[in-house]
């Protein structure tokens, strides 16, 4: 068995980047409080212990809390509903339910909250969609209808996702949108993602049988349902599942045109994630038959030809042929697919070609983007702003690859010329950075903002693949000679690497160049008056809902005022000459740890634990900011798993497991500290996912290399209560198979569909289950297109000759010649 080998990435929510401010002291000490009145009492003191005193209570305590509910004082009634909600269990649902009347919002949200709780599976499910779905028609505080569509959302039932469809096809602006939004993107809700978009595109004849779907609702769920797409077998492959995304992308609505485009983005990154880049491209000319723009068929043509599977010699043709496409266009966007035509034929050209000069390419690029730029668009109106500001961004990404150009062909590093290059990247990111933070009032970003985009060389070359011109083992070395280029212009931005030493200031020091210190000092500018006019509009919003109820607290409006002040003090201490810090305004790359995790995938463990543990060291030592603190805490308990995994490579599975504990740790401190901010289930669910991944690793681990399967067993479960996607059903099959549990194993198998990230763990379970040929199938799929390189390949044989689960192949001569060193 093998833990999941893909990158998680969790998104940095808003309400999470902060850190705490006046929580709630813990640990406090008080007199005896008798009964549940404690928790009225307006003393916090006396409230914290009785409430320490009933949690110790569990489900018992609910009699004690719902007595005299209603006659409590509001506080006492917010307290009771917190507890509530955490100790209640299935069947108490009844009970939580006739308590959704109650007159204060707060009390409200928090016991909805409670009915979308992950651990009552299905219990009273009906009952809880039919509760839910009426406080979302009914309720008066439009944030407590919001909480029910998204709790109903959470809940992931097809009764669940069928109320939200009547919703959003029944409730008036905004909540219908809020509605679609809820739907999970998961095939429990799938019938009513597709009958929504049928609506919406339903001729008016058609439409006057069934209401038909509004646009901002057709908006929400266009992404969902081309990933649906993907998922489904052949999914994308008929011009009726083709056709929304084709009309949408001419719809009269800029929103619905802006969700197909990212329907059709979110198709193709789905299929590329499956594997399935032949599909892919029956995809891609099937909508170009429907009368797509043949431009974006070619550019993605383009993209999918540098991925598994593909010809980068492809990839070169189809980014020809974008300039050959003769079809109307507004000038500026010719000029954009004219620069996207040169990056991508370069960037093939460097794949194919050892020592190319792809620098002319490059230069006509640049000369588009410069054209583009100097008509100064950030003078005009906010489409056109918007626009600058992404050709300052592949402005930035041109420079970037220039350097990776370079590197390819042998530069040197430290080559004063390449690091000039990229001191200009960085100043462009920065010009980016502050024309969004003049649009949008937020300034954060990173370097990974560029180095994860979709023309990226992390996305087209450094694939980990066999190219012509770029084998996987030089592609480690540039990108770690690349790091250490990044690390030398800003290397509070890059931990991991070392920056050159006996650099100019202003090469290696942001803020000693006058042109990027300037723009930090901007970009804080720019926050600090998007925070004041976010607190201007939040204390009005504050005042209007007291107005509206004088006798009741606005909790919602005034929390936000208290947090938005508090970002206001920071902000202005920032701001002081002394106290500029470039993390203020730049979050630390994740590229050592995706440069660790591709070592370990080479057989490079060591390697891989040595940029690791640099990484962890630096991003402790420079601090975490509290502009970013969650963020970097999930960061730091990524790089402690990558350290424990590489443990597990060297057969240290005592040390392994240290590390990963930490990371455990470190990321159930950050759950309940993010549950605590008021964040949903939803929005937990990314930290769960790489808690579930960190304890997934823990049980291959405990069963691999420290034989106690029982042990991982116990670690297994506790990842299967985080994260049940169709990765995590193969590794329960392959537990049930392991304690003889062939049935469930079976039934198990049978609700997924194999695609490459399972192959491991569909053999190890086949070979657990007594039937080598579907193991051996597997096996064979797992080595010839999961590994791109000889080294990653013959990493994963050793692994398989020693994995228990699939002793029972050892002496079959087909195993052997697959798992042989060679």
């Amino acid at each position: 068995m093998m833990a999941d080998r893909s990158h998680w990435s969790v998104g940095l929510m808003a309400l999470a980047l902060l850190a705490p401010i006046g929580a709630p002291a813990r640990g406090l000490q008080a007199a005896p409080v008798d009964g549940v009145h404690g928790l009225d009492d307006s003393d916090p003191e006396a409230a914290r212990a009785a409430w320490e005193r009933l949690r110790g209570q569990g489900a018992a305590a609910v009699p004690i809390l719902c007595d005299g509910f209603g006659s409590a004082p509001v506080h006492g009634r917010r307290n009771r509903a917190g507890l509530l909600a955490e100790v209640a269990g299935p069947d108490d649902i009844g009970r939580v339910i006739a308590l959704l009347d109650d007159p204060d919002a707060e009390v409200r949200s928090t016991l909805v909250a409670f009915l979308a709780r992950p651990d009552l599976a299905g219990a009273a499910i009906e009952l809880r969609v039919v509760a839910l779905e009426a406080r979302s028609r009914d309720d008066v505080a439009g944030p407590v209808r919001r909480a029910a569509m998204r709790a109903l959302g959470d809940l992931d039932e097809e009764s669940a996702a069928r109320a939200l469809g009547r919703l959003a096809r029944e409730l008036p602006a905004p909540d219908r949108a809020v509605a679609a939004e809820s739907l999970p993107s998961t095939p429990r809700a799938s019938d009513v993602v597709r009958g929504l978009v049928a609506d919406g595109f339903a001729s008016e004849r058609s439409a006057s049988l069934r209401r038909r779907t509004p646009d901002d609702v057709l908006a929400q769920v266009l992404p969902t349902y081309g990933r649906m797409l993907a998922d489904q077998l052949g999914g994308g492959e008929s011009a009726r599942d083709r056709a929304p995304l084709v009309i949408g992308l001419r719809h009269p609505s800029r929103a619905v045109q802006q969700a197909a485009g990212q329907a059709f983005r979110d198709l193709l990154a789905r299929l590329r994630e499956l594997g399935e880049a032949d599909r892919a491209m029956r995809v891609l000319a099937g909508l170009e038959l429907q009368g797509l723009d043949g431009r974006v068929v070619h550019y993605h043509r383009a993209r999918f030809a540098f991925f598994p599977g593909g010809d980068p010699e492809g990839a070169r043709r189809a980014a020809r042929a974008i300039r050959a496409v003769r079809q109307g266009a507004e000038d500026r966007d010719r000029r954009l697919w004219l620069f996207r035509s040169l990056y991508l034929e370069a960037m093939a050209t460097l794949a194919l070609e050892a020592g190319a000069d792809v620098e002319p390419l490059f230069v006509e690029a640049a000369a588009v983007l410069d054209g583009l730029l100097a008509e100064r668009m950030d003078r005009a109106d906010e489409s056109l702003r918007t626009r600058h500001v992404e050709i300052l961004h592949q402005r930035a990404l041109l420079e970037l690859a220039r350097a990776v150009a370079a590197l390819v062909a042998g530069t040197d590093a430290s080559d004063r010329a390449l690091l000039e290059r990229v001191r200009v990247a960085h100043r462009l990111t920065l010009e980016a950075q502050l024309g969004f933070a003049e649009l949008n009032g937020e300034a954060l970003s990173s370097w990974d903002t560029l180095l994860e985009s979709e023309l990226s060389p992390f996305r087209l070359i450094f694939t980990g693949l066999e190219l012509p011109a770029l084998s996987p083992q030089a592609s480690l070395a540039v990108q770690a000679e690349l790091g250490r280029a990044l690390a030398s212009v800003s290397p509070a931005e890059m931990p991991g690497f070392a920056p050159f030493p006996d650099l100019p200031p202003e090469l290696a020091d942001p803020l000693q160049d006058f042109r990027r210190a300037d723009l930090v000092e901007a970009i804080l500018e720019a926050r600090s008056a998007g925070i004041w006019k976010a607190l201007t509009k939040a204390r009005r919003a504050a005042k209007l809902a007291q107005a509206r109820s004088p006798h009741a607290i606005a909790v919602e409006e005034l929390s936000l005022v208290q947090e938005l002040m508090a970002r206001w003090s920071m902000i202005k201490r920032s701001l002081r000459l002394d106290a500029v810090d470039i993390l203020d305004v730049r979050i630390p790359s994740s590229f050592a740890l995706w440069l660790a995790r591709d070592l370990r995938a080479a057989g490079r463990s060591q390697a891989s634990r040595r940029i690791a543990t640099r990484m962890r060291d630096e991003l402790q030592s420079n601090g975490i900011s509290n502009w970013w603190y969650y963020a970097g805490h999930e960061r730091l308990a990524e790089v402690e798993m990558a350290i424990g995994n590489s443990w597990t490579e060297e057969d240290e599975p005592r040390r392994a497991e240290e590390e990963l504990l930490k990371a455990v740790q470190r990321l159930e401190d950050i759950e309940r500290r993010v549950a605590e901010l008021g964040a949903s289930p939803r929005q937990l669910q990314p930290y769960r996912n790489v808690r579930s991944g960190a304890l997934v690793s823990l049980a291959v681990n405990a069963n691999v290399k420290m034989g106690d399967p029982e042990r991982a067993l116990e670690y297994y479960e506790r990842a299967y209560e985080l994260r049940q996607d169709d990765f995590m059903r193969i590794l329960l099959a392959c537990y049930r198979a392991r304690s003889g549990r062939d049935e469930e194993a079976r039934a198990l198998l049978r609700e997924v569909r194999p695609y490459p990230q399972v192959y491991y763990n569909m053999a190890c379970t086949h070979a657990l289950l007594g039937d080598p040929a579907r193991a051996l199938e597997f096996l064979e799929k797992e080595l010839e297109e999961n590994h791109a390189s000889d080294a990653s390949r013959n990493r994963q044989r050793e692994w398989a000759q020693s994995d228990p689960d699939l002793a029972s192949l050892r002496q079959d001569p087909r195993f052997e010649q697959l798992v042989g060193l060679r």
